[in-house]
């Protein structure tokens, strides 16, 4: 039996406790009270792969809840919540069951929840080399709604005969832990994974963890050593933060690397961090790396625009003439591509900042920052013209329809079936979209009747899934 079906029998033997403790905690909970926080379900997973003894690899998946996005039911105590994370490994057409993990949180009072606080979580399993999709779902137990993440999983055997190196894991925090007593302890220390991989103000310390493997060592000859550097990069290439490191002995064969980097002096942005480690000995060398995001409040609010000197003058010349008034209305037409944190950002700042913030809002999307032509605003908006002469109905503009916003985050469809009104069935479309997490589809009915179709199911784990659309929506 591979190690594939022995995690698939134990998972699911704990499973049924774990819905055992569930239904305890749904029934035991006071029927009135509840008090959602607004926020949407914030779920995010992470993995890295390591080196076992065997043929097979070593898989961490971490997990990552913020805790104002849950629904908490008034108690005795306080305050309640609750969610069941559980996770799935498919490969071809067959899926497991990896891991059910249940999280609880007590709250005297709701104003005690902050937004930058979040549950962590981890599972650890051992998988054979080969191609799999992740599939994390989250379902708040007292509102019953679900988020799912997914990532594709590709292990491939480490090799015994040169250097190589394990995933980078990004970290909260590392601490030396002699004893392994939960999930997060490996080698002598506990790693509190960082599954978002965002860090900013008040969590400006990037902790990382790698392991490298088959460094030349002999019994003999103990004096050899190998060295690592650090480099982070930005989204343009450009090296930002780097260390040269020393010479250190060789534990063995085999050694752990992790430590942190300050990011306080790091603008918001998307980077890549890079370790490099070379052997003395030989002068091997091996890289791994993970990218990151940095987020400051303060960088949308700086008078100063961080935005390169040859593309401010053009790029803020487009928002300095605006009103408030036009501001907003230009960043509801981009608010579908906005992140959580950025629409929070924008709702606060003055009409100076707006400026500022719009001008850095498409200066990070800018896919090629040395030309004039920012080809991502000026795609996105062609698709949001198509959408306005396409979709619009009546008074409602063609953008704020279901079918723009697909359109505008996801692009063009690979292909649309088209399904006109019968005596049986009212009018419907499918969207293909062949290249995207293997092939999703995107279904939209004219269940009203008034010729804007409506998003009413999709196989793409984080939009509205409604399996039994065609009775609910469709027929007539």
């Amino acid at each position: 039996m591979n190690s594939i079906n022995i995690k698939k029998i134990l998972d699911i033997r704990c499973f049924y406790k774990i819905i055992i403790f569930v239904i305890l905690f749904t029934t035991t909970m006071t029927p009135y009270n509840v008090y959602s926080q607004g926020k949407n379900i914030d779920f995010k997973i992470d993995f890295s792969r390591y080196r076992t003894q065997g043929s097979d690899i070593y898989v961490e998946i971490y997990y990552s809840v913020l805790r104002e996005g849950l629904t908490y039911q008034q108690s005795a105590d306080g305050h309640q919540a609750g969610c069941l994370i559980r996770t799935f490994i498919k490969r071809d057409e067959r899926t497991m069951l990896a891991d059910s993990l249940v999280i609880t949180d007590m709250a005297k009072s709701l104003q005690d929840i902050s937004a930058t606080q979040k549950f962590t979580e981890q599972t650890n399993i051992r998988l054979d080399p080969g191609e799999y999709e992740i599939i994390s779902r989250l379902t708040d137990l007292i509102s019953k709604k679900s988020v799912t993440a997914t990532e594709t999983l590709k292990l491939v055997s480490f090799p015994n005969e040169f250097l190589t190196i394990s995933d980078v894991q990004l970290a909260s925090d590392i601490i030396t832990h002699p004893d392994a007593e939960n999930v997060f302890d490996k080698n002598g220390l506990r790693v509190m994974p960082n599954a978002s991989r965002v860090y900013g103000a008040g969590f400006s310390n990037l902790f990382y963890y790698t392991e490298v493997y088959n460094l030349s060592y002999k019994g003999n000859n103990k004096d050899s050593t190998f060295r690592v550097n650090y480099t982070i990069i930005d989204q343009n290439g450009k090296i930002v933060k780097q260390a040269q490191g020393n010479a250190r002995k060789k534990p063995g064969a085999s050694a752990v690397i992790n430590g942190s980097f300050d990011l306080t002096e790091l603008i918001s942005g998307f980077y890549t961090f890079k370790i490099e480690v070379i052997d003395d000995f030989n002068n091997k060398k091996v890289v791994s790396e993970k990218n990151l995001s940095i987020y400051n409040l303060k960088d949308f609010v700086a008078k100063k625009s961080t935005i390169r000197k040859s593309e401010k003058t053009q790029i803020i010349n487009e928002f300095i003439n605006m009103g408030e008034f036009e501001l907003n209305d230009y960043f509801e037409k981009v608010t579908y591509i906005a992140t959580k944190e950025e629409k929070k950002v924008f709702k606060k700042l003055d009409i100076t900042g707006k400026r500022n913030f719009l001008a850095e809002f498409w200066a990070r999307r800018d896919p090629n920052p040395g030309t004039i032509i920012n080809e991502a605003k000026q795609s996105y908006f062609k698709l949001l013209a198509i959408a306005n002469s396409n979709y619009s109905q009546g008074m409602k503009q063609g953008w704020k329809t279901d079918r723009a916003r697909i359109l505008l985050v996801y692009g063009q469809p690979d292909e649309i079936e088209r399904y006109p009104s019968s005596s049986e069935f009212k009018e419907y479309q499918v969207w293909h979209y062949y290249t995207i997490i293997g092939g999703v589809k995107f279904y939209f009915v004219d269940y009203r009747r008034t010729g804007d179709l409506m998003l009413v199911h999709s196989t793409h784990p984080d939009e509205i899934q409604q399996y039994d659309w065609k009775e609910l929506y469709c027929k007539l």
